[in-house]
């Protein structure tokens, strides 16, 4: 709701004065102040306004459809998500999954807050599916440099790794990953990535 109000706001003000301008003609025109007589007696100033007027809207229009290009294209956020998962093997019934998420913010704006998390899909020869969250990302000492105050924010053309640790059962024979990052200005990233359940040979 708020990313639809956020589009929409910079037509409200255009749109309200153009409902103000043709309720006050409609007053205007019931309270006997406006008539033909009275129009045809001012045509030259009426001329006059509705040029300023034109002039008006047409300056308002460039100035929206270039605050809507400015904004929509330049001023925005925008990301490339990367995910690597490695299976290491461990114990007997159950593998190690390292999970590696890089985010490259592409666009001009920082990303601020960034908040990954992961939905990991267990899939089993017997058709049962198991499902988990993972949202426990091991922050390695570069992470203090990305942070301001107490916020995390990824700047313009840099990058920021995430790194988490999973335990599959052996048992199931693939596992998916859908990575979904958001931020605080609401815009969301996904990657999805399925891997085998066995170490590499």
């Amino acid at each position: 709701m708020g990313r639809y109000l956020g589009r929409v706001r910079p037509w409200l003000t255009p749109v309200l004065l153009l409902v103000i301008a043709a309720l006050g003609l409609i007053l205007a025109r019931k309270a006997g102040v406006l008539s033909f007589a009275w129009l045809k007696s001012n045509k030259d100033a009426l001329d006059a306004v509705g040029s300023v007027v034109t002039l008006t809207a047409v300056a308002a229009g460039g100035v929206l459809g270039y605050y809507r290009f400015f904004r929509g294209r330049t001023w925005t956020s925008r990301a490339d998500l990367s995910l690597e998962v490695n299976v290491v093997d461990g114990a007997p019934d159950r593998l190690l999954h390292s999970i590696g998420l890089t985010v490259a913010n592409r666009g001009t704006v920082p990303i601020w807050d960034p908040l990954p998390i992961v939905r990991v899909t267990a899939r089993f020869t017997d058709g049962a599916v198991a499902e988990s969250v993972v949202n426990s990302w091991y922050e390695p000492p570069e992470f203090a440099s990305m942070k301001r105050g107490s916020a995390q924010v990824i700047d313009s053309e840099e990058t920021a790794a995430f790194f988490a640790e999973h335990l599959v059962d052996a048992k199931a024979w693939a596992v998916s990953y859908a990575a979904t990052l958001t931020c605080r200005s609401g815009d969301v990233w996904t990657v999805v990535r399925t891997v085998k359940n066995a170490p590499p040979t």
